[in-house]
């Protein structure tokens, strides 16, 4: 993983029993692609979070890098 390659940590935030009627496979996608661009503009040795909450309408997915 290109992550691993930079020394980039990705943490993730998410408590276990989250549970959301979701097309799983598009919503994989739409979070990979916010990891991958997360580290590929973040320098080596960054860090790159994920976190997933309940909000007031919904699930909340947050990814953060530096």
């Amino acid at each position: 993983m290109v992550a691993e390659e930079r020394g980039i940590e990705i943490k993730l935030d998410c408590a276990e029993d989250i549970r959301a009627a979701v097309n799983a496979p598009l919503l994989e996608q739409a979070v990979q692609n916010l990891i991958d661009n997360a580290v590929k503009y973040s320098g080596t040795g960054a860090a790159v979070e994920v976190s997933v909450m309940v909000g007031d309408e919904g699930i909340d997915i947050a990814v953060r890098d530096t």
